[in-house]
């Protein structure tokens, strides 16, 4: 299939496309984010930094790690 753009919309999609991609490695390198939900759907974001926060990262981490799952933070890439 044909791309219907021209040379302005294929610029403006790379640019889109190049600030989307910029956004996702900025958040992936930021500090985990923790969300609770209570019984009834409504969330709470804890705030990095507070006991409850690194609490439930700390655990996140090595359910993750006892999974298989992703590298602890931090660790250097092999």
């Amino acid at each position: 299939m044909k791309d219907k753009r021209g040379p302005l919309g294929r610029t403006v999609g790379a640019v889109a496309q190049g600030l989307a991609d910029a956004a996702r490695r900025r958040q992936a390198e930021r500090e985990p984010r923790v969300v609770i939900y209570d019984r009834s759907g409504n969330a709470t974001l804890l705030h990095a930094g507070t006991p409850e926060h690194d609490g439930l990262v700390d655990v996140a981490e090595r359910l993750a790690a006892a999974a298989g799952g992703p590298p602890e933070r931090g660790a250097a890439d092999g």
